[in-house]
């Protein structure tokens, strides 16, 4: 890994350093020609085009590409994949549920009816991850599903028009 990465930063370095003299031997151009007074247009369309050439060489960096071996690796690739205990119970929609463990858990102490429980955080666009564990349930079935916040809470949310799940 140290050996690629010294490789990189070289052929980078000589990459920036080649961009470099270009843009200077333009700018010493230029100069003589602001110096002697002898623009010509065929000369100003020429640098034009080299100071494009420069721009997208630079945008790109088209020298370097990584790739990656097919073979089996010495060392697995590491990765770090934090989870976040952001996603939290807010509110239910009676008495017959609570919320404890800091918003972790949402205990629905009564046998009967339904009840509705939501998090604290609003999602507009995107793709979330939403980790839930059901401990313990003596009903056949559970409804989940995303709400509009602008809807009030319900036992019944699962018959809602504002409900998709």
């Amino acid at each position: 890994a140290r050996e690629l990465r010294q490789e990189l930063i070289q052929k980078n370095t000589i990459h920036l350093e080649r961009l470099s003299k270009t843009l200077q031997d333009l700018s010493e151009q230029l100069k003589q020609g602001r110096q002697h007074d002898s623009f010509v247009e065929a000369d100003i369309g020429s640098w034009k085009k080299s100071l494009d050439d420069l721009k997208e060489q630079l945008a790109l960096n088209s020298i370097l590409r990584i790739n990656q071996d097919s073979g089996n690796p010495l060392v697995q690739n590491v990765f770090v994949n934090s989870i976040e205990n952001n996603e939290v119970f807010d509110r239910v929609s009676d008495n017959s549920a609570r919320i404890e463990e800091n918003g972790l858990a949402a205990i629905h102490t009564s046998h009967a009816g339904y009840i509705e429980v939501r998090g604290r955080n609003e999602y507009s666009t995107g793709c979330h991850r939403i980790r839930l564990s059901i401990q313990q349930s003596s009903d056949t079935w559970l409804f989940l599903g995303v709400k509009a916040k602008s809807a009030p809470l319900q036992e019944t949310s699962y018959s809602s028009k504002s409900t998709y799940g």
